[in-house]
């Protein structure tokens, strides 16, 4: 991280927080070099902490990303829907698809692979 750092202020290209958002002792705040974070709620757990950061990002005038982690389609919808919600004036950044074999209950724009339905999965638990 403060290689990254150095390099963006020796350089005047500004880089962007991905992963050490997930770091237990990451703190959001505004230094030179930094001008965006990337958030992937997959990875955060709680929605409520993705807007949390997206609010003090918008106080500290950061951009902000929703990106994906490593999501079927069907993940890939529901982080579309989330980044519409919570930063819309934003495109997400969706691409991991391209590293299935196929995609899962929702057909994702433009994509080629072969859809799988519910009806088509075998059900292995059930909480009864």
């Amino acid at each position: 991280m403060l290689d990254s750092l150095a390099f963006a202020q020796q350089t005047g290209i500004t880089i962007a927080w991905d992963a050490s958002v997930r770091e237990p002792n990451f703190k959001l705040e505004k230094q030179p070099g930094v001008s965006v974070i990337i958030i992937k709620p997959t990875l955060l757990g709680s929605l409520n902490h993705c807007k949390q950061l997206i609010d003090d990002a918008r106080v500290l005038g950061l951009n902000t990303v929703i990106s994906s982690s490593l999501e079927s389609s069907f993940g890939l919808t529901q982080l579309a829907r989330i980044a519409r919600w919570l930063i819309p004036e934003t495109v997400p950044g969706l691409d991991t698809l391209s590293l299935f074999q196929t995609q899962l209950v929702r057909q994702w724009p433009e994509s080629s692979l072969q859809l799988i339905g519910l009806n088509e999965l075998e059900l292995i638990w059930q909480n009864t």
